[in-house]
C-alpha cells in the first residue's frame, strides 16, 4: 500500500523503516529517510534498508517484494 508514502511526502516528514525478525527474535528501526517525490529512488532506499537487515517474517509464505504501484 502506498498511503504511508503519500502521507509522509505531503506532510514533509521522513519515513522511519522498522522491522521484526522472528528467527533472530529482534526488531529495530532504521535511519529517517527524507522523501524526494521520486518514488522509484525513494523506494530503492527503503528496499536497501530491508535488504541489509534481511529480517525473517513470521509467515514467510505471505511475504512478497516491496513495490508500490506507482513504480511500474
Amino acid at each position: 500500500k502506498s498511503g504511508f508514502y503519500h502521507i509522509a511526502l505531503g506532510a514533509h516528514v521522513p519515513v522511519v523503516p522498522g522491522y521484526l525478525d522472528y528467527a533472530r527474535r529482534r526488531g529495530g528501526l532504521g535511519p529517517p529517510i527524507d522523501l524526494t517525490g521520486d518514488v522509484r529512488a525513494d523506494m530503492d532506499r527503503i528496499r536497501a534498508f530491508y535488504a541489509a537487515q534481511a529480517p525473517t517474517p513470521y509467515h514467510p509464505a505471505d511475504f512478497g517484494p516491496i513495490r508500490l504501484r506507482e513504480e511500474k
